[in-house]
């Protein structure tokens, strides 16, 4: 047997085991990150770690001149343009391109996927929001207007679960393209 031809078969031996485990795994993951939320949640309405948010801002802005931030204009555009790909016009446009396109392609149970994750995640913050009522830190002179409470991150938030939703009905489509005599035709998405 050739080297690649043993490599293959290890390949697919480990494979198939991280198929074979990969639910075990996330059943024990998702009561940790719940956990871990829940942690971090209590420390936040406790007022725990007001001292950390204020040096991370803080950190990136020159000192004793918190309206400046730190580094060359280049970077500070840079940093804007990555960050605006968690911004809600930027996200709105890439949910209705993706819905649009799974409803016109008459993938009606990825459309349906896509919207409830997506309306779901959305569901979830605004309560979460609503519920903490944290006050954005207003250190910084001038800083972009926000007209949501601060934690948790709707930001983050939905950027996770529209790109990891996004990715996971990539990831689903390609295994069924990849599948051996897969015509592509029915339901698949």
């Amino acid at each position: 047997m050739s080297l690649m031809a043993e490599a293959r078969a290890v390949s697919i031996a480990v494979r198939a085991r991280v198929e074979e485990i990969g639910p075990l795994w996330l059943l024990l993951l998702a009561p940790a990150l719940v956990l871990g939320f829940g942690t971090l949640a209590e420390e936040v309405s406790e007022g725990d770690t007001t001292d950390f948010d204020r040096y991370v801002l803080l950190l990136f802005h020159v000192p004793h001149d918190p309206s400046r931030p730190i580094g060359p204009a280049w970077l500070q555009e840079a940093a804007r343009d990555v960050t605006s790909f968690g911004s809600v016009s930027w996200l709105g446009f890439i949910f209705l391109a993706v819905v649009g396109f799974l409803w016109l392609s008459r993938k009606r149970d990825a459309c349906l996927l896509m919207l409830a994750a997506v309306g779901g995640g959305q569901l979830i913050s605004t309560l979460l929001k609503i519920w903490f009522e944290r006050p954005r830190p207003d250190l910084i002179p001038n800083a972009p207007q926000v007209f949501t409470a601060s934690f948790p991150s709707g930001h983050a938030m939905l950027s996770a679960v529209t790109y990891l939703t996004l990715g996971a009905l990539l990831t689903h489509r390609l295994r069924l393209i990849k599948q051996p005599g897969n015509s592509q035709g029915g339901r698949s998405w």
